[in-house]
């Protein structure tokens, strides 16, 4: 049987790669607009994206375009006022797409993403959120595999899709090394591939401190701010496909 695997990148985050990314990758998890990105720049992003085929998630953030998403309000929102953050995004977002194509699924961003893997709480805010937007649960949910957002999407009823990050660094709980640490964040393309590969074949990552951490995915993230984005993501992709692996959404 062979494999395949989906290649995603997070995009309409006001970055230089977004056509050259969307050329290779299969899914676009697309900025709403809280830590970037909003208005024409989504508006071009889900362009380019229908253009290229590619499946549309909804990436929204805590509302923090100063810190582009990546500082955490868990304990500074109320549970409504987080809520009513992804809720507004996930409307921005339902706006500019103007039933062009359906959203496929929901991938939170950055601290939002982070928190709501290891915190129940965040993970049925944003859940609740996208309930109300999406009630016959035709959305799904990426993130971390048995994480907190995992459990939750599950035991709602709705598709849940295990996300691997070929270009960053896991700690042996399967959670991401923080960015202010050295090496969590990838930049070489064979480095990243061989890893990707070594995902998608054998099930397993190495993590930051050398040990083996098992890891069922279906889709792997190139994030478009990492440098290099659109070689690893083409060097990426050629390695998997050269291995027999299919690539598509």
């Amino acid at each position: 049987m062979t494999r395949c695997i989906d290649l995603s990148a997070n995009v309409g985050e006001n970055g230089a790669d977004d056509e050259a990314l969307l050329q290779v990758v299969t899914t676009a998890n697309i900025a709403a607009g809280g830590h970037a990105g909003g208005g024409e720049v989504l508006r071009n992003a889900l362009a380019q994206a229908i253009a290229h085929g590619v499946r549309i998630g909804v990436h929204p953030s805590y509302i923090d375009r100063e810190n582009f998403g990546r500082h955490s309000h868990a304990d500074e929102l109320t549970h409504g006022n987080l809520v009513n953050q992804v809720l507004s995004q996930l409307r921005a977002f339902d706006a500019a797409l103007a039933g062009r194509t359906p959203i496929s699924h929901l991938k939170a961003h950055g601290a939002l993403y982070n928190d709501a893997m290891v915190r129940s709480d965040i993970a049925a805010a944003v859940l609740d959120a996208l309930d109300q937007f999406d009630p016959a649960k035709t959305i799904a949910v990426m993130g971390l595999p048995r994480s907190q957002m995992a459990a939750v999407t599950r035991k709602r009823g709705r598709a849940y899709i295990a996300e691997g990050f070929s270009d960053r660094a896991y700690n042996i709980d399967g959670t991401l090394v923080s960015r202010e640490c050295d090496g969590a964040v990838l930049t070489d393309p064979e480095q990243i591939a061989q890893r990707a590969l070594k995902m998608v074949v054998d099930g397993v990552v190495t993590t930051i401190d050398g040990k083996t951490l098992t890891i069922a995915i279906d889709t792997l993230c190139v994030h478009s701010d990492t440098s290099g984005a659109p070689l690893i993501a083409a060097h990426l992709r050629h390695t998997l496909v050269e291995a027999g692996i299919d690539v598509r959404a």
